[in-house]
């Protein structure tokens, strides 16, 4: 079974929203309101069912160059081998010949598709989860999801139940599986899982979906539990009618911003299995990425549409937009601060006194994304190596938050945040577009 996901990441997940933080490290100049705004929307509009797409917010280093003379050995080692015969042998030899295979195939679709003048990055993506590297991957990422829904069936408790209806549950039918999310939430009073099946509503007249107003009433002191009465599960478009009402609200009773992503960390990462490693730790984190990518961020969003995109902005709405960023940069995520230095930003024209209280925030931001963009511009092991170290920074996140996760790297590593703000000020070599040498997360 695949994972149906039919959501569009509003970025998040530790894999991708990484990826659009490292992204928006490598772009030269300063933080502006187009280039902050661009960082979120391509993120945003990136279908979470390729994590090719997800990537492609960032540029790795081809495969070729990562391994020289790759292509040419494999091209003798690879005689006679069928599909079947490759996919084995790469399965058998997934930390050597396996990576280094699926990384060759990868950027082979990817020079096909530069070289085709007519040819997308979206096209490439496309050929590229044709390969037989993708098919030994999904089939491994299949095999997870299958030991992930067993695992959390036996706890029974509904939170782990809700999360494996969201990995597709027992069955593997997603129409199903939307069905039964919406039902447990009917029962539960986990905002969690309210917020859940928001994010997995059945397709119209497939199933009675939770009122969008459940979650504000089980957690009103959430920001996004508000935000999430401006969605439109059918059109996925902001309802505008209600922007008044929501920015009230949320300005006078929220107190935190919370995706519940990092509360998914803690559930997904407390199913690792320590004596596994190589394709099931790879196959691991693309499902993470899966699952991750679409929890609760697209409300995030609509955060700009509130306080940036409604002029003109009396004394008493800037009032409440203020109570609103604070509620969201006190958020888990590097995507919920993002979204809120670009609302605040655009709001300093009118409104110079918040320069005072954002600019520090701005460097600080600047500080984590060169960080972030030096740590993946040397990367440092082999692949599987770093496999394993990226599932234990899944942990920790789960621990500590994502945004939480990097800040205590950097104090571990005695970071300073006026030298990183600086560098990226300067700007650093861009990062490059091609897929990624180690790709295969």
């Amino acid at each position: 079974m695949k994972v149906k996901l039919r959501h569009r990441l509003g970025a998040g997940a530790l894999l991708l929203l990484v990826a659009a933080v490292w992204w928006a490290g490598g772009e030269r100049g300063r933080l502006h309101d187009a280039q902050a705004a661009r960082v979120a929307s391509e993120a945003a509009s990136a279908p979470m069912g390729s994590a090719v797409s997800a990537r492609a917010l960032v540029r790795p280093a081809s495969a070729a160059s990562a391994v020289p003379g790759l292509e040419a050995r494999n091209t003798e080692s690879l005689e006679g081998l069928d599909r079947a015969g490759l996919k084995q042998r790469m399965k058998a030899d997934w930390c050597g010949f396996g990576v280094a295979e699926f990384n060759r195939q990868r950027q082979a679709a990817y020079d096909r598709a530069k070289a085709n003048r007519s040819g997308t990055q979206a096209g490439a993506a496309d050929e590229a989860e044709g390969t037989p590297g993708a098919e030994v991957l999904a089939e491994a990422q299949a095999e997870v999801r299958r030991r992930w829904v067993q695992a959390l069936a036996q706890r029974g408790d509904p939170r782990s139940r809700a999360v494996a209806e969201l990995l597709g549950g027992a069955d593997g039918d997603d129409a199903k599986s939307s069905a039964r999310l919406q039902a447990l939430a009917r029962t539960s009073s986990d905002p969690m899982v309210t917020a859940m099946a928001l994010q997995r509503p059945c397709e119209p007249h497939a199933c009675a979906n939770i009122e969008m107003s459940q979650w504000s009433r089980l957690e009103p002191a959430n920001l996004l539990s508000w935000l999430a009465l401006l969605r439109d599960p059918g059109a996925g478009e902001p309802r505008r009618d209600q922007a008044d009402y929501v920015l009230e609200r949320a300005a006078s009773e929220a107190r935190y911003s919370r995706t519940y992503a990092r509360e998914l960390f803690e559930v997904l990462s407390s199913l690792q299995e320590a004596g596994r490693g190589g394709l099931a730790v790879d196959a691991e984190l693309k499902l993470y990425g899966h699952v991750l990518a679409g929890q609760m961020f697209d409300h995030v969003g609509t955060v700009r549409t509130l306080c940036r995109e409604t002029p003109p902005m009396d004394v008493t709405t800037v009032q409440r937009c203020t109570a609103v960023l604070e509620a969201l940069w006190s958020g888990d995520t590097t995507l919920e601060r993002l979204f809120a230095l670009v609302t605040a930003k655009g709001m300093f024209p009118a409104q110079p006194a918040l320069r005072a209280r954002w600019d520090p925030r701005l460097r600080e931001y600047e500080a984590v994304t060169e960080w972030r963009r030096e740590q993946m511009s040397s990367p440092k092991g082999a692949h599987c190596e770093r496999t394993i170290e990226m599932r234990k920074t899944v942990r920790q996140a789960a621990e500590h938050g994502e945004w939480g996760q990097v800040r205590a790297e950097m104090q571990a590593a005695g970071a300073d945040d006026a030298a990183l703000s600086a560098r990226w000020r300067r700007g650093a070599d861009p990062v490059a577009s091609s897929p990624p040498a180690s790709s295969v997360r």
